[in-house]
């Protein structure tokens, strides 16, 4: 790598910065996303420490936390190979990459010196900061290998195609290897997520597999 294209990697961050403060005027409020109503949907969590599996009696939904900082949020969520869950972000949920007021729903096109790391997308496939929901090793906080991962802005119902823990992310850029997590770092906000166990196999979902 020549010096001068070193130069220009290490000094993206700060120039993707740049780009999301002239985006906009808006100035961000960091929780403009809306609490849910626990009383309909009760929130994900743990049960006597271990993580929640939904099931198709009782607690078959909940409400999931997600934050736009965190390079993979884990849920508390158990999934099981073979199973079908809906995951789906409600009207009015926003987080921020730097000062760039973000719809969770529908995710970004980008725009100017942003969209010079387009190959840097975690899923290039998907918008920056579309929902990506995946599956990763349960309670192992050191592995982030995905099993799977897709888009749910495009495709809500998610086939598990592999056990593990149910997690989510913002579709950042991965950056540098040297600097695991760079991009997520000027991120702020958090959005509720719907997740629900569904009966049976829904019509023929089209799945939008993360293209890395």
């Amino acid at each position: 790598m020549n010096n001068v294209r070193l130069v220009f990697l290490l000094g993206l961050p700060a120039l993707l910065q740049l780009a999301g403060c002239t985006a906009t005027k808006y100035e961000p409020q960091y929780l403009d996303s809306p609490t849910p109503n626990f009383a309909v949907t009760p929130i994900c969590a743990r049960v006597d420490g271990q993580l929640m599996h939904l099931d198709l009696e009782g607690h078959k939904e909940c409400m999931a936390l997600v934050r736009a900082s965190d390079w993979l949020t884990r849920t508390p969520l158990l999934v099981r190979e073979g199973e079908y869950y809906a995951v789906t972000v409600g009207a009015g949920q926003f987080w921020f990459d730097a000062t760039e007021r973000i719809e969770s729903s529908k995710g970004s096109p980008g725009h100017g010196i942003k969209n010079v790391a387009l190959d840097w997308k975690r899923c290039k496939n998907s918008d920056w900061f579309a929902l990506i929901a995946a599956t990763v090793s349960a309670d192992d906080d050191k592995n982030t290998e995905e099993f799977q991962a897709q888009d749910v802005g495009v495709e809500n119902v998610m086939h598990i195609k592999h056990a593990g823990q149910l997690a989510m992310y913002p579709n950042d850029a991965h950056g540098l290897s040297i600097v695991p997590g760079m991009f997520y770092k000027n991120n702020h906000g958090q959005i509720w997520v719907h997740v629900q166990r569904l009966a049976g196999v829904p019509a023929q979902p089209q799945l939008q597999a993360c293209t890395r």
